[in-house]
């Protein structure tokens, strides 16, 4: 039978032993050190990467940014009742109307109604650039198609954008002319999409998905001219072909005894 070995006292300090163990307490203290520093080491990548865009740009854009440089010049009254004009410091409803209407009845469409919203959801949902009735294509996703994404809108931002749905009557040469009309407003005023429901006619009811914004800023609205007050225009003419209006019995009769008067005066100087 062979003997059992028999472990000297003291083995643990052996050197085999020891080694064991420096090698194991070395390699749990050097896996959590790593925890702790590999985040660490992602944020100096990071910001090592945003130092050299900065430089690049910089590098990209140097007589801009040369520090002697002239300052901006400050706008001139002029320009601020201009850019007032294009994008007013709070919504306007009043005249968007005006301006609306007047781009209509340039366009010899007939007005309907001008509906607006703060967001898209709060109106109807149409068919974008379709006839009513017609399917509205799906539109492809940007992920597989490979396009860019439109960026997300910015809350808590001094430029607000609004919705608004313009209805009319008109054909298509008149809608034509209306689109010219908007894109030529003062006021930035966007076409998002369109619906058209045909009638018997050529002509049809038609509305219109538009855009338009307010730069929401107290310190620069106080820091602005006072605006110009509203001019309402007068009302439309009639046209030449419309009937006069009917003579009352009262206007008769008014008429006739002036008549009357007009008739005694002149037999007393006879």
């Amino acid at each position: 039978m062979g003997h059992k070995k028999i472990r000297p006292v003291g083995w643990y300090k052996s050197g085999r032993t020891l080694f064991a163990i420096w090698g194991g307490g070395t390699l749990t203290v050097c896996l959590i050190a790593l925890a702790f520093l590999y985040p660490a080491h992602l944020d100096l990548v990071a910001q090592k990467q945003e130092i050299a865009s900065a430089k690049a740009y910089q590098a990209e854009h140097r007589e801009i940014l040369a520090p002697d440089a002239e300052p901006p010049t400050k706008p001139t009254q002029e320009e601020l009742k201009s850019l007032q004009e294009r994008v007013p410091t709070d919504m306007d409803p009043a005249r968007l109307l005006l301006k609306l209407r007047g781009a209509v009845d340039k366009s010899q469409a007939e007005w309907v109604e001008l509906r607006t919203a703060d967001s898209a959801s709060q109106l109807k949902p149409l068919d974008e650039g379709k006839v009513k009735g017609e399917k509205t294509p799906e539109k492809p996703d940007p992920k597989k198609t490979g396009d860019k994404e439109e960026p997300p809108h910015l809350e808590n931002q001094p430029l607000k954008q609004y919705w608004a749905d313009l209805y009319i009557r008109a054909d298509y040469h008149k809608l034509s002319t209306l689109f010219t009309e908007l894109n030529q407003l003062e006021r930035v005023v966007t076409v998002q999409s369109w619906e058209f429901a045909e009638g018997p006619s050529a002509t049809g009811n038609i509305r219109i998905r538009l855009t338009f914004y307010a730069y929401e800023d107290e310190a620069l609205k106080k820091a602005l001219p006072d605006r110009e007050a509203l001019k309402v225009p007068p009302p439309t003419e009639k046209p030449s072909g419309s009937k006069p209006k009917e003579e009352t019995s009262k206007d008769a009769k008014k008429t006739d005894k002036k008549a009357g008067k007009e008739q005694d005066s002149a037999d007393s100087k006879e």
